[in-house]
This record gives structure tokens, C-alpha cells and sequence, in this order.
């Protein structure tokens, strides 16, 4: 299944990156519009092939050593719960910045922490390390979009 989402998300990524060469150049920026998605585009390409070399190398070992993996390296059961939440999350994430309920950067360190601290388990050592990753993606990509891209935030 990873090779499979892996090798779809190349496919995606090859289509705007062969997109995103006919963007005009900026006019109050030398970068233009185009790189961004370009760099966006070959990092998700070259995170995806590491994946598919991962998976490779991991079936490879499995068909070398057939042994099962111990109960205590077992994976984790999946857990369908997180999902609807990190979701449930993204849209109020959303939502808060469209109605103007949350300036972008309290939302964001809501919801860095918010979903750190419940996938985690509400364990004390990642709900401070949630706190103090919300605060530096909030601030930081605040300041990083308003003061160097300068693009216009929602819930500003």
C-alpha cells in the first residue's frame, strides 16, 4: 500500500511541476510564482521515492527472513478515531479563520497543541513539547508569511 501512495502522489506531483513551468514571472517578487510549487513538488517526490525504496527494502527482508515480527515490535493497530479527529480538527481549524472567530496564529498553536496532546495520548512530556511547538509554528509562520512572503493571512 505504501508503494502504491507513494507512486500516486509522484504521479500528482509530476502533473504541477510539469503545470507550474508556464507560470508568469512575479512582478514585486524575483522568485516569481513558480518555484514554490516546483520545490513543494520535488521534496513530496523525493520523500515519496524514499518510501517506496523503504518499502522495497522491508519486503525484501521479509521474503530473506520470513520470521514474525515479536508481539512486543508489533505495529500499532490503526486507529480510525485519530483520523476523524485530525480531520474534525483541519475543519474548525478552517472554519475559525473564515469566520473570523481565531487570528491565523492563535488558531494554528490551537491546533498544533490541541492535536499533539489528544493523538499523544495526553501524555505530559509531548503535550509540553505540543505547547511549545504550537507556539513556535503559530509565531513563526505568522511572522515568516506577513513580514518576508507577505501574503495576506485569514482571520487577520
Amino acid at each position: 500500500m505504501d508503494t502504491f501512495v507513494a507512486t500516486l502522489l509522484i504521479v500528482i506531483c509530476s502533473v504541477f511541476l510539469y503545470e507550474s513551468w508556464d507560470l508568469p514571472p512575479g512582478t514585486f517578487e524575483p522568485l516569481g510564482s513558480g518555484p514554490i510549487p516546483q520545490t513543494i513538488c520535488v521534496l513530496i517526490i523525493a520523500m515519496c521515492v524514499y518510501v517506496i525504496v523503504r518499502a522495497w527494502r522491508r519486503d525484501a527482508q521479509i521474503i530473506s527472513d520470513p520470521d514474525p515480527v515479536p508481539a512486543a515490535e508489533a505495529p500499532e493497530p490503526p486507529r480510525p478515531l485519530n483520523a476523524i479527529i485530525v480531520l474534525a480538527g483541519t475543519v474548525i481549524y478552517i472554519l475559525a479563520m473564515a469566520l473570523h472567530i481565531l487570528p491565523f496564529w492563535l488558531a494554528t498553536m490551537v491546533l498544533v497543541f490541541s492535536l499533539i496532546a489528544i493523538l499523544s495520548g495526553f501524555n505530559r512530556k509531548s503535550m509540553m513539547i505540543g505547547a511549545l511547538l504550537g507556539v513556535l509554528m503559530g509565531a513563526g509562520c505568522q511572522y515568516l508569511f506577513t513580514q518576508i512572503f507577505y501574503v495576506d493571512l485569514p482571520g487577520s
